[in-house]
């Protein structure tokens, strides 16, 4: 086990709001699927009405916005000629743990700062249970509504909400919807090499994915998170 732990590396990039680590010499334990959602495709899922609809922040369908993202990321390893990804609720059970004590923390790491039982990608896959052989981990912050960040925007406000307008005489910027969201997240990540190998790796087979709604942002952001696993499936009892 010594051995096998000291092949252990994490590989850390932070760039314009993105993160990404890689572990390996450790997941997967697979479990079982929200049939719903993720027991379809990647086009059918986006051909559902409700994932054309906008995101309500005082209501966020969370399983909605974390299958969206699951999905979407399988269409670019699908554009890529690799295989689709299975879903596995213990990692997207760390992924949305981290997600929200980064959005309440207001930080962008791998590392919780705050907990040390859930201070690595590592950490937080192996108290929902799993036992790994490989992780990675992407970050990122992303906007709610359809802003292009670095833009100029004219705020106004009703009803004490503030209103982004690209122009003083347009309409307020639109949310995104569960769509839209999870295509310029991933595109956002796909546009940063780390992030783009940890999508694409030939190492992974599994994924977990969530984002969670930040309280203290004007412009409303989210932490979003995706944890990547292998393969294999190893008992524990056989990863000691």
């Amino acid at each position: 086990m010594a051995d096998f732990m000291n092949k252990v590396w994490v590989e850390l990039l932070l760039a314009m709001g993105l993160v990404t680590g890689v572990v390996t010499g450790f997941p997967v334990e697979s479990a079982g699927q929200e049939q719903d959602l993720y027991s379809m495709t990647s086009d059918q899922f986006f051909r559902m009405e409700r994932v054309q609809q906008s995101i309500e922040f005082s209501n966020i369908d969370q399983p909605l916005l974390s299958a969206a993202v699951f999905h979407e990321t399988n269409r670019r390893r699908e554009k890529n000629k690799l295989p689709s990804l299975m879903h596995v609720p213990g990692l997207e059970e760390a992924s949305r743990m981290h997600a929200r004590n980064m959005a309440k923390g207001q930080y962008l790491s791998h590392m919780n700062p705050d907990t040390p039982k859930r201070r690595s990608p590592l950490d937080r896959v192996q108290l929902t249970g799993l036992e790994p052989v490989y992780v990675s981990e992407n970050v990122a912050t992303h906007f709610g509504i359809q802003y292009e960040p670095g833009t100029k925007v004219y705020i106004s406000e009703k009803n004490g909400e503030a209103r982004y307008r690209e122009t003083r005489e347009s309409p307020p910027i639109p949310n995104h919807t569960y769509r839209t969201f999870a295509q310029t997240l991933v595109e956002q990540w796909m546009n940063s090499k780390g992030h783009r190998r940890n999508i694409l790796s030939e190492k992974a087979g599994s994924l977990g994915a969530a984002c969670a709604k930040g309280d203290h942002e004007r412009m409303t952001q989210f932490y979003c998170v995706q944890v990547f696993g292998g393969n294999a499936v190893l008992p524990a009892s056989e990863s000691d």
